[in-house]
């Protein structure tokens, strides 16, 4: 289904030149067996990560800023805008790990934020890296 009606599914998530070597990665048993892992690993992940303090570590979080295209998936509105609130506000939760954190909304991207602004993300973390160098002499 997904190879059938890959541009229509994948509209907004990943771009169209990039699409075929998606397929390539999702179109066997073993993507969808890491999926399955990593679904089964999230809330450990997660309750091992909540609730930790890095101090003033620096912590950059890059959040999409195209909103995804749920109703091509076939949610309605009301779904969506939640999904979206819910999104949003764990984006906003992982500031909290760090009295040095910032979110930096990458605005001219879907989901595949290093694919959609990969010097964005390059910025990003030189500025982290000069940061740390500066503390550190």
């Amino acid at each position: 289904m997904l190879r059938l009606f890959q541009d229509s599914l994948l509209k907004g998530m990943v771009a169209e030149e990039k699409r075929s070597q998606f397929m390539n990665v999702v179109d066997k048993p073993s993507y969808f067996d890491a999926v399955a892992e990593e679904a089964k690993l999230i809330e450990s992940v997660e309750n091992a990560v909540r609730g930790q303090k890095l101090g003033d570590m620096p912590v950059r979080v890059i959040p999409r800023g195209i909103p995804h295209p749920y109703s091509s998936t076939g949610i309605s509105e009301e779904a969506a805008k939640k999904l979206k609130e819910i999104w949003q506000k764990g984006q906003r939760r992982m500031l909290n790990i760090s009295s040095n954190s910032e979110l930096i909304v990458a605005a001219k991207s879907g989901h595949m934020v290093i694919d959609d602004e990969p010097q964005l993300v390059v910025d990003v973390i030189r500025k982290v890296l000069a940061s740390v160098a500066y503390r550190n002499i």
